[in-house]
């Protein structure tokens, strides 16, 4: 599954130039750990744009069930930062 939303998760590729992380801990929580996407497009933040493999974690009640990874790709393009087209190829 390819999953897209605007907000990236928090905690992968969503640092400001100023520092700052805009990251959505609801996206991470919430909608990835359901979903369990191979591939999270996502964008709104111009200044860390690429792409970058985490291992998710799904817990309940504290307890680590399984884990799984992602392919996190910030496609948001900012020019003279990163005015390139985010490509990738998904094979399995």
């Amino acid at each position: 599954m390819v999953l897209v939303t605007h907000a990236p998760t928090s905690g992968g590729l969503d640092r400001t130039a100023r520092g700052n992380y805009v990251g959505c801990r609801w996206v991470a929580d919430a909608v990835v750990a359901a979903l369990r996407p191979l591939v999270h497009v996502f964008g709104h933040n111009h200044d860390t744009p690429g792409a970058v493999v985490g291992t998710c974690s799904v817990a309940a009640d504290g307890v680590q069930e399984s884990s799984f990874d992602t392919l996190f790709v910030n496609a948001a393009a900012t020019p003279g930062i990163s005015d390139k087209v985010q490509c990738f190829d998904i094979r399995y």
